[in-house]
């Protein structure tokens, strides 16, 4: 567990025998392409591979980007591009900022946030888009958490159809200081890091056979300096082979893989490749889903500083479900295995379920509820098994046709094999959003 001074940096303590008692360097900050340009669009008037450590976050905020984009409201239209401008201002107040079961310390949060989707035609059969959500996070007890962040999902893409062939390059980045979404964290509230995922993906339509490859370069940068052993760079690789069977079927073989080189001699360098099938359906406007299954291994070099290897051989797979049975209630269903890159380990073995509903009972009254469990079992000696368990539940109101206002109250509690990394969480936001 981590147990933090206020007037000093982080120790580590944490059980693990890589990580004992090391001190770490502050790292140096890089920006990336894509945080430049929104930046500057702050002033001025098709999905690719995932990264390897996709995290249920940065998923989850990429579906909500994908549907914000489908949304073709906009408030600015100059020629070609046009955009939709937002302005939020949450207050934010949270029983266990520090993840700490023993140290619970409470405190209110100002979070203060613009955001931008936007869309350049370029040309008929070339287009440029945006999207995108700066703030900021101030703690009026906790001061040293104060930090800028960028949502997750957000991203720069340009889309070239050639023919049969549909061209997508990307610059994927976020950066992001919350512990909670790391399952393993404890004992703090600042696991700083950012993230830059930029390349390209290629889909080529052969009537009913759909070719795709891909290629990522990741970047992910902590910002904290404690956890700087974490900071890596990732190739990642994709192909996919597609046949729909039906306009509203797909059924296909991916194959992918890459290889993570870390900064610091901490955790072992790592290859990686999957083998799989997966398949997506359009049963019906109401119902579809999406089902991938295959075979994963992580095989880490022998180069950390403890020359312990800690290889990981598992099936993975994911099914998710969005149904909307009735006009006034819908819901979504999400669960599955994957490996990922660990924290404290090389890699953490990660089984998890999301369950959504929402419900439209009353006009301008938006209404949705949640609830997610979360398995996971690091690689290594003395390593860490645990359990999380999250409920929340989500009020929104329109109260003009500009301004809606919506309260959010989520719960979380996580039991682990090692008792000081147990804690609960209590979360309630008050945010109001404002749309130019």
């Amino acid at each position: 567990m981590f147990y933090r001074n206020v007037r000093s940096h982080l120790v580590v303590t944490r059980r693990d025998p890589i990580l004992n008692g090391r001190k770490f360097p502050t790292m140096r900050y890089v920006p990336s392409l894509g945080a430049v340009v929104v930046l500057a669009c702050m002033v001025l008037p098709v999905r690719s591979q995932e990264a390897v450590r996709m995290s249920l976050a940065a998923q989850q905020a990429a579906e909500a980007r994908q549907r914000e984009r489908s949304t073709p409201h906009y408030n600015i239209k100059l020629g070609p591009w046009t955009a939709r401008f937002q302005s939020s201002f949450a207050l934010e107040a949270v029983d266990n900022v520090r993840l700490s079961e023993d140290d619970r310390q409470a405190d209110l949060i100002l979070r203060p946030q613009v955001r931008i989707t936007s869309s350049w035609q370029v040309t008929d059969q070339n287009s440029l888009s945006l999207s995108s959500g700066i703030g900021y996070a101030k703690y009026l007890q906790a001061t040293d958490l104060d930090n800028f962040f960028i949502t997750p999902g957000s991203d720069l893409s340009f889309n070239v159809l050639a023919g049969d062939v549909v061209i997508n390059l990307h610059d994927r980045f976020s950066l992001s200081q919350e512990a909670y979404q790391e399952p393993t964290i404890s004992g703090t509230g600042e696991f700083g890091r950012f993230e830059n995922t930029v390349g390209t993906r290629v889909d080529w339509d052969l009537n009913r056979i759909i070719v795709t490859v891909g290629y990522d370069h990741n970047n992910y940068l902590a910002t904290t300096p404690e956890f700087d052993y974490v900071t890596h760079a990732s190739e990642l690789f994709l192909g996919q082979i597609g046949y729909a069977a039906q306009e509203t079927a797909v059924v296909g073989v991916e194959v992918g893989g890459g290889f993570t080189d870390y900064e610091q001699q901490v955790l072992n360098d790592l290859s990686q490749y999957n083998a799989g099938l997966f398949s997506r359906y359009q049963l019906s406007e109401y119902l579809n889903f999406r089902l991938s299954a295959g075979y994963t291994a992580y095989t880490p070099e022998r180069n950390a500083t403890t020359n312990v290897v800690s290889r990981a051989n598992a099936i993975y797979g994911d099914l998710t479900l969005a149904h909307r049975p009735h006009e006034k209630f819908g819901y979504g269903l999400s669960f599955g295995r994957q490996i990922q890159l660990g924290i404290f380990s090389d890699t953490l073995d990660l089984f998890y379920a999301r369950l959504h509903q929402t419900w439209h009972m009353l006009r301008k009254v938006n209404l949705r509820t949640s609830q997610f469990y979360e398995h996971a079992e690091e690689s290594g000696a003395n390593a860490e098994i645990l359990d999380r368990f999250g409920v929340g539940l989500e009020l929104g109101y329109a109260l003009t046709q500009k301004l809606s206002a919506t309260a959010r109250y989520d719960f979380i509690t996580k039991d682990s094999n090692f008792p000081t990394e147990n804690y609960t969480q209590n979360r309630l936001v008050l945010e109001l959003l404002y749309r130019f």
